[in-house]
């Protein structure tokens, strides 16, 4: 599963991240062109951040809100093609746009985000590399092109290793604009980027490469956090899709103990749905849950409980199959799934 996830902890934050540059200095405002800039590219910000805090208070919706403040950044760079700022912006602002239809279908920007990032590394490599690399593993991600996804959160990696690190409570500001601001351009942790690196690589093919960073993921996450479970979720996928069955099971067994470690009694397999995990393609979470409830039966106490269970896993396969599994580079490994569970459950 891929996550976004902007935590804070001591020592999680650049001092690049600690101030953002403005419209220029008192000179440059001197020049009509770059000072009406200057109060454009003010309202487009404060709109972003608006819709990165879902401000109650505001006027219009989050995605009514990024779509004005892409207006606004589109304004600028037709006067000023090369503005790095109003490129990375925009790339961000459109990254988060999503917009649910009435037809159910969401709508999304992520091709127009792409080439906004994408031409603000071309104008400056090094603003903001860990932010800008990680942010395109993830719409890349979402266009299920995992390994551009991989190659960006390896690049987004080695330029986290190269930000001079603070403690939050040095630089962060107090008002809810400024400290939202700050946050949007908060690379994730190391821990996530390496998860989510661990999880494209399985994607694209890789679930050998997978294990060995999942389990850099799970060693750099803290004892019962989220990335742990997270990790150790995705180590128990990648472990089965390389052929260790009986491993995948001893390591959901351990997820699922981090998941009861925290208390979290909001469903089945918790982690699994917290807000900001996501899945490309959608259907990967009927694998987890496949192997989470075959792992479960191994802890029932009872025939009639372990049936439950190898009853449940056998249909996720099959719902992973359904939605999108069929044509999945690990389709074999979910019809072999499904072909044990169903020998299990005759006897």
């Amino acid at each position: 599963m891929a996550v976004v996830l902007l935590l804070l902890g001591p020592g999680s934050v650049s001092a690049q991240e600690r101030s953002r540059p403005g419209a220029g200095s008192v000179l440059d405002l001197a020049v009509p062109e770059r000072a009406a800039a200057a109060r454009i590219r003010a309202e487009a910000r404060a709109r972003l951040v608006d819709a990165m805090t879902n401000d109650t208070t505001a006027e219009s919706p989050p995605d009514v809100l990024r779509e004005q403040a892409s207006a606004r950044y589109d304004a600028i760079l037709q006067v000023f093609p090369n503005d790095v700022d109003a490129l990375i912006e925009r790339g961000l602002a459109l990254a988060q746009f999503e917009r649910v239809m009435a037809d159910g279908h969401q709508e999304r920007r992520i091709d127009e985000a792409i080439a906004s990032l994408e031409r603000a590394r071309e104008v400056d490599p090094t603003r903001d590399a860990a932010t800008i690399a990680s942010e395109l593993a993830v719409l890349r991600t979402r266009r299920q092109e995992h390994a551009l996804a991989a190659g960006e959160y390896e690049r987004a990696l080695a330029a986290l290793e190269d930000l001079p690190l603070l403690s939050p409570m040095e630089y962060l500001p107090y008002s809810r604009r400024e400290r939202g601001w700050a946050l949007l351009f908060l690379p994730p942790s190391e821990q996530t980027l390496v998860g989510n690196w661990a999880e494209v690589t399985m994607l694209a093919g890789d679930p050998t490469s997978a294990i060995d960073r999942y389990r850099r993921a799970f060693a750099l996450a803290e004892t019962s956090s989220i990335t742990a479970a997270l990790a150790l979720w995705g180590l128990a996928l990648a472990q089965e899709r390389s052929g260790s069955h009986a491993d995948a099971i001893e390591t959901v067994l351990r997820a699922i103990d981090v998941d009861e470690t925290r208390g979290d009694r909001s469903g089945t397999f918790a982690m699994l749905h917290q807000e900001g995990v996501f899945f490309e393609p959608a259907c990967e979470i009927h694998a987890y849950e496949s192997l989470g409830h075959e792992a479960l039966a191994r802890r029932a106490s009872t025939a009639e409980g372990r049936a439950r269970e190898w009853t449940a896993a056998r249909l996720s396969a099959r719902f992973f199959l359904a939605e999108g599994g069929a044509q999945s580079i690990y389709r074999d490994v979910a019809v072999a799934a499904e072909a044990r569970l169903t020998a299990l459950l005759a006897h």
